[in-house]
């Protein structure tokens, strides 16, 4: 069985004006500051802060994952895409957040309420 780390190092991806080729402004240094927000660290840092809070206190933490991350989380350990989710969600959902969702689940929902909402 293979297994996931808990905190794998990875460089912090760095998003800048000077990144964009056809650069019109469209990153602001506000959405530099969101997408910092974003790293892996921060996530971190969040479920550590999380633990050491008391149950009543802890803050509801949702995981969102695109079908692009599963799969080359599949690839990276010789997984199948449902096999990989579910082992995902095993390790993620109950101990480090409150739920998890995938993107693809979310593009489900609009589709169906889109059907409702005519």
């Amino acid at each position: 069985m293979k297994t996931f780390p808990i905190q794998p190092k990875y460089e912090k991806a760095k998003i800048t004006l000077n990144d964009c080729l056809a650069c019109s402004g469209c990153i602001t240094s506000a959405e530099v500051v969101l997408v910092n927000q974003q790293s892996h660290d921060e996530f971190y840092r969040v479920l550590a802060e999380n633990n050491s809070r008391e149950i009543s206190e802890k803050l509801t933490i949702i995981v969102s994952m695109s079908p692009q991350a599963v799969l080359s989380i599949a690839a990276k350990y010789s997984l199948g895409a449902d096999e990989c989710a579910q082992k995902l969600a095993s390790k993620l959902r109950g101990k480090l957040c409150s739920s998890l969702l995938y993107c693809w689940m979310c593009n489900i929902i609009v589709l169906i309420s889109s059907l409702f909402t005519r």
